[in-house]
């Protein structure tokens, strides 16, 4: 996770951290109970309380760069969402969940798995750049 917030510093992209969590807390007359943390809504109205990337990233990516019909190049920012998994770990039910509801919405994900170097990737073939 560090070298993703390292990573992002580097380029100047913000990033936020964002993760779902599940906590048990003191409730009404002393009974423990949950509090979400991170819940996300699905397009169908669905509350789900797992299954959120790490990470939320801004980065500015070329829109345009490659037309030829006179469209001038043009940057814009767009979300990147970023999991970030180690060792041995493997993406959930909830968070393949949340991959597939965000790249439907039109968002990008990606999994860094040990490093950042999947989301350098991510920003060489985007064009990312620092400003």
């Amino acid at each position: 996770m560090n070298a993703v917030e390292s990573t992002a510093g580097l380029f100047g992209v913000r990033c936020y951290r964002m993760q779902s969590r599940v906590f048990t807390v003191p409730g009404a007359g002393g009974a423990s109970r949950p509090m979400f943390v991170g819940a996300w809504h699905d397009r169908t109205g669905v509350i789900h309380h797992k299954g959120m990337a790490d990470f939320l990233l801004m980065p500015r990516i070329w829109f345009g760069r490659d037309m030829t019909n006179g469209f001038k190049p043009v940057r814009i920012t767009v979300p990147l969402w970023v999991e970030c998994k180690a060792g041995e770990d493997r993406l959930s039910e909830d968070q393949l969940a949340f991959r597939a509801d965000v790249e439907d919405a039109g968002a990008f994900w990606i999994c860094c798995h040990d490093s950042s170097e999947s989301l350098l990737e991510w920003f060489k073939k985007m064009g990312v750049e620092r400003e």
